[in-house]
């Protein structure tokens, strides 16, 4: 009867999508950024291809091009929350530097996120 981790970690997604879609040199749109970041585990959630998931969703481009192919502003951001998740340090350093965003807002970033998915799973 806990919080179902899988809707954690994309609801942590989601927000940390987008607080850093405002962030670095280039901006992208927050809602689309949140989407891209709770649908990034619907694969995972759903039991099926996320390919296979999104054909029978009406999606904007810049999200479903983020989502399947990792392009786009939104998929290096995709790529950075991933990367940090998984303790991909040399990755994490990469896209922190083409993305243009410093490491203390990707931690405020985080925390924050991670504070906000609590948050939601006690309200429940």
């Amino acid at each position: 009867n806990g919080p179902n981790i899988l809707m954690q970690r994309a609801a942590e997604r989601g927000r940390m999508m987008e607080l850093l879609a405002l962030e670095g040199n280039e901006k992208a749109d927050q809602e689309q950024a949140f989407m891209v970041g709770v649908f990034s585990v619907l694969d995972i959630l759903m039991g099926k291809p996320l390919k296979e998931l999104l054909k029978s969703i009406s999606l904007p481009q810049p999200v479903g091009n983020a989502l399947l192919e990792r392009e786009g502003r939104l998929g290096a951001l995709l790529n950075l929350v991933c990367a940090t998740e998984n303790s991909g340090f040399t990755t994490v350093r990469r896209l922190l530097s083409d993305l243009g965003i410093t490491p203390a807002t990707l931690s405020r970033s985080q925390l924050d996120a991670i504070f906000w998915a609590l948050r939601i799973a006690r309200s429940k």
